[in-house]
């Protein structure tokens, strides 16, 4: 049986779907009181409380729970910090030294952008606080040896508050303004979730990377994600973000990996 942390999440929301589907065996654990059953146990690494799980319950655990707003990481780096790194890695010891296998999902964030196709042997240099907490939990991660780290770039699916913002304006027939000095390599949650499936299964040890192909900018990005929609070409107009208040935050000029 497989063990989802931040079952609430949106990669494992779409993991428990791809399973329900698959009929593999797993559960997915939640913070809604609501929601607690038999296979939505309740877990909550900010108050470092989780279930008495019995030895050998779980062959498997990924751990997609994580406080991952940049912003949040730099105003509150001890609360963040406590959740990402600290209770992170407490449950993962736990689940470790009962036989579980553990995949930890990081992120691009963990390199600083300065050249495209990042590969798994590069050195890590974190620019931002987000990605220097990333990078803490995957060495703490790799202490143990049944356990694999997987780094993802921009993940892409419908639903996505920023898309699904866009694409409302745009079906009114209302502008929006997409970044050109921002970037992404998008990735789409189907492959994600498939990628995780195929690491569990293999119980691979390591570190690996799901990336977009390259490179693009939020402007030619949007241009192209919503081409279907009529006159969506001349509604998307160009913004930097050089110029908006969050210009004191560190983001990568280059988030692929290889």
């Amino acid at each position: 049986m497989y063990l989802i942390i931040g079952g609430d999440s949106i990669i494992g929301s779409a993991l428990s779907a791809f399973w329900e589907e698959k009929k593999i065996s797993y559960c997915a654990s939640t913070r809604r009181s609501e929601q607690v059953n038999q296979k939505r146990p309740y877990i909550d690494l900010a108050s470092l409380i989780w279930p008495q799980l019995e030895t050998g319950q779980y062959d498997a655990v990924v751990f997609c729970a994580a406080a991952t707003k940049l912003a949040d990481c730099e105003e509150y780096p001890e609360t963040t910090r406590a959740i990402n790194v600290e209770a992170t890695v407490a449950l993962a010891r736990f689940m470790a030294l009962r036989g579980s296998y553990l995949l930890f999902l990081s992120t691009n964030q963990v390199f600083d952008g300065t050249k495209p196709h990042r590969k798994v042997s590069d050195k890590i240099c974190p620019i931002n606080e987000y990605g220097r907490q990333k990078a803490d939990a995957e060495r703490l991660f790799r202490q143990e040896s049944r356990s694999a780290v997987l780094r993802l770039s921009k993940v892409i699916y419908p639903d996505l508050p920023l898309l699904r913002h866009w694409e409302s304006r745009l079906q009114k027939g209302q502008s929006i303004e997409a970044y050109t000095d921002m970037y992404l390599a998008p990735i789409s949650l189907e492959k994600v979730v498939k990628r995780i499936d195929q690491l569990l299964q293999n119980k691979e040890p390591g570190i690996f990377h799901i990336s977009g192909e390259e490179d693009v900018s939020y402007y030619s990005f949007a241009k192209s994600y919503f081409s279907d929609i009529p006159n969506a070409d001349k509604l998307i107009q160009k913004s930097t973000f050089s110029k908006t208040a969050l210009l004191s935050m560190k983001f990568p000029r280059y988030t692929s990996l290889q």
